[in-house]
């Protein structure tokens, strides 16, 4: 059955092959997937119930929008964004709720979950966006979805932050995220994670084409492109950048505290992502593997796949990086 978006694109379910390959590998997916074109984007079910909602959200001129593929340094942005716009001096109380609390994540997919932990709100209105609509001052918040499934005037009504990150260091965090979540539960190796990210058949997907659509946006002034790579390197150089973007005109004290507030090591201490109890934990992460390997915030290091990826690994993601990203002008970092 194929559905009419507002966007002008369609949505149609996985093949009945497809969906059997995926749900094996893949058996906390039991929502399913759908394909939506142009632009061949992987979504979950759900969002078909709130994807027109989203087109037809109404921005303000005071909101941030943090847009990133998954596991490209999206919560590290949230958080620095937050602080910087709400909490400059490390001295506000409501800096204690968790970061997805503060900074809600608009197309969030896992509506089961959140109606447990929202009882009386409808999941079929899409539970983030009654609640960002419901926000008052300057909402910050992210989004995975690509600027095409957005509302065509986003970059003239408010300002986005786009994040990138170099594939091969996406594809650990992604994989870890994917065996992490038991609404995804990869069972696979990465020999198979590898193939279906090249394949262009992870959720969020197509990556080369999610990156594309920021960078060629990257001269409005709505935007501000910003690297995993470079904020980890030198992020007073990166907070200094966004502090003209977002006007906050905050003091080189108040960026030193909010870099150090923001650090790794600090969110990694705080573990605050989701507003959620040890209960709720752990029905959506599998804690075995949060046990052996750490939870959400994992190590967030730049070249860390080296350690993880074969040689074979890396020469297949290199040959679907150069497929993809030849002529674009862009080069990511894998070192620092």
């Amino acid at each position: 059955m194929t559905t009419q978006l507002k966007s002008g694109h369609t949505a149609e379910p996985l093949s009945d092959e497809e969906s059997a390959r995926i749900l094996k590998d893949f058996p906390g997916q039991v929502d399913g997937l759908v394909r939506v074109q142009p632009g061949g984007w992987i979504l979950p079910t759900p969002y078909l119930e709130i994807a027109d909602k989203i087109y037809d959200f109404k921005f303000h001129e005071s909101d941030v929008v943090v847009m990133t593929h998954p596991k490209c340094g999206t919560t590290w942005t949230q958080e620095i964004l937050w602080n910087m716009v709400h909490n400059p001096n490390i001295d506000s109380p409501a800096a204690e709720e968790a970061v997805n609390g503060r900074s809600p994540y608009l197309d969030n997919p896992m509506l089961k979950q959140f109606a447990e932990l929202c009882p009386g709100a409808n999941p079929a209105d899409g539970i983030e966006i009654q609640r960002v609509a419901a926000m008052p001052g300057i909402r910050i918040f992210k989004t995975h979805l690509t600027f095409p499934l957005l509302p065509p005037d986003l970059l003239d009504t408010t300002k986005v932050v786009y994040v990138g990150r170099n594939p091969k260091d996406m594809c650990i965090s992604y994989n870890h995220h994917y065996r992490i979540s038991r609404t995804l539960d990869f069972q696979g190796d990465m020999d198979l994670f590898v193939d279906y990210l090249t394949n262009d058949e992870l959720l969020y997907g197509p990556y080369w084409d999610h990156i594309k659509e920021g960078w060629k946006r990257r001269d409005h002034p709505g935007l501000y492109v910003l690297f995993f790579e470079n904020l980890k390197a030198d992020p007073m150089a990166e907070v200094r950048e966004l502090d003209k973007f977002l006007d906050t005109d905050l003091t080189e004290e108040q960026m030193t505290k909010v870099i150090e507030h923001t650090s790794f090591d600090k969110m990694k201490a705080r573990d605050a992502f989701f507003p959620m109890n040890e209960e709720m934990k752990k029905k959506i992460m599998n804690q075995e593997v949060v046990q052996k390997e750490g939870g959400f915030f994992r190590k967030g290091q730049v070249g860390d796949f080296k350690n993880k990826l074969t040689p074979a690994q890396e020469s297949k993601i290199d040959a679907w990086t150069k497929m993809n990203a030849e002529g674009m002008g862009i080069e990511f970092k894998y070192s620092i």
